[in-house]
């Protein structure tokens, strides 16, 4: 396993596709990101020596990615990874955001690079402010080691993976069962009551006496209203 530490790069996702056909399995790290991104094209705020910001290059294909899932596995990875380090409350908005406090704190983007998947993990650990726009991101406000974190994540997803064992936890850490959502589909704003997830972690809706599942593809969480 090899680690690869720089000081400031694009993305360390666009870093670790740079290397992702040499190695098995590696992980890159940046003390800070100028164009750090996240799901559906939004940006990451990656301010240096505030956070963690990684990439790991797995040994998975990006059709077993989307049938472990990938991204719920990796949000479950870095609650535990958190906890470990002494953080409590921390909780999981589907699909890919970890949330402390009523805030996100850690994003993640699972992209393929050829056959092989990276996942690109941002943990805000001592950012004080945000520009203006990114009105729900917060901080851990705990100074750990960005190294030691992300050795702690990767242990996890590894073990993770082998036990298939983080779906049960994933439902029991989401922050929107129970609550109304509104939601964008093919550009339409709507909005639904969270019942709960299915086997294969879709979100379950109800509106207008239906329930339906909800693709993290197919659909973008714009607010969660407080019921």
């Amino acid at each position: 396993m090899k680690y690869f530490s720089y000081d400031t790069v694009t993305s360390t996702n666009d870093a670790a596709k740079e290397i992702c056909g040499k190695y098995r399995r590696a992980a890159v790290l940046a003390r800070a990101q100028t164009k750090g991104r996240g799901r559906c094209g939004r940006s990451f705020y990656s301010p240096e020596g505030a956070g963690l910001y990684m990439s790991y290059i797995l040994d998975v294909t990006p059709d077993e990615a989307l049938k472990i899932p990938l991204t719920p596995l990796c949000a479950v990875a870095v609650c535990r990874a958190l906890e470990a380090f002494g953080v409590r409350g921390v909780g999981i908005k589907w699909v890919n955001d970890v949330y402390l406090r009523g805030k996100k704190v850690c994003g993640i983007l699972v992209e393929s690079c050829g056959d092989k998947v990276i996942c690109g993990i941002g943990v805000n650990l001592t950012t004080e402010s945000f520009p203006e726009g990114l009105g729900n991101a917060g901080s851990v406000s705990l100074a750990i080691p960005p190294k030691k974190l992300a050795k702690r994540i990767v242990r996890n997803i590894d073990r993770a993976l082998k036990r298939r064992d983080f779906k049960e936890e994933y439902v029991s850490r989401s922050v929107l069962t129970g609550k109304t959502v509104e939601f964008s589909e093919n550009g339409v704003m709507k909005k639904a009551l969270v019942t709960g997830f299915d086997g294969d972690l879709r979100l379950l809706v109800s509106s207008e006496g239906k329930t339906r599942a909800l693709s993290s593809g197919e659909v973008h969480i714009t607010e969660i209203i407080q019921n």
